[in-house]
């Protein structure tokens, strides 16, 4: 099976120019820039944004963002799951993001993890205000692989994808 490949390097800003910072600009180590503070990565974001409207278009079902650590991987999905960028392309209407970190689910079973990514469905698909669907309010109440995927199945039916983003695992 194909998937895309998007790598990540340090940004011409990184590699010796001298750049004027917004006044907002906060540089942290230890978790995501914010909307605000995110620059500098317009053309990642895209090469991410065209490959999330290929994927919508039904060409290969993965992609895997490579780079080292703290170069903005994790910031550039959070980009991508901000509602401005989808509606960029026309992918926010009927797209649920759904954003896991590995390095904090620790030793969780399977069936943790699927109870995890349901939970986050679900809270997405309640802020949306989308009316119950009881697949998926079972996936989070009798997590398993097959009723995690009876919940993928009946989104889909209504004409939702959903978008596992996957950190650190």
């Amino acid at each position: 099976r194909e998937f895309f490949v998007l790598r990540l390097a340090p940004t011409q800003a990184c590699v010796g120019m001298r750049l004027r910072l917004p006044s907002c600009a906060v540089f942290r180590t230890n978790q995501p820039v914010t909307d605000v503070a995110f620059f500098d990565r317009e053309k990642e974001l895209g090469r991410l944004l065209q490959i999330a409207a290929d994927l919508a278009a039904g060409a290969p079902s993965w992609l895997a963002i490579l780079g080292p650590r703290k170069i903005g991987k994790t910031s550039l999905l959070f980009q991508l799951m901000r509602p401005a960028a989808g509606a960029a392309l026309g992918i926010a209407e009927k797209r649920l993001f759904c954003y896991l970190d590995g390095e904090v689910m620790g030793e969780d079973t399977p069936a943790e993890v699927l109870c995890q990514f349901a939970a986050e469905i679900h809270a997405e698909w309640e802020a949306r205000g989308e009316p119950e669907e009881p697949a998926l309010a079972s996936a989070c109440e009798s997590p398993s692989r097959l009723s995690f995927e009876a919940a993928i199945r009946a989104l889909g039916k209504r004409g939702f994808s959903v978008v596992l983003l996957l950190d650190e695992f």
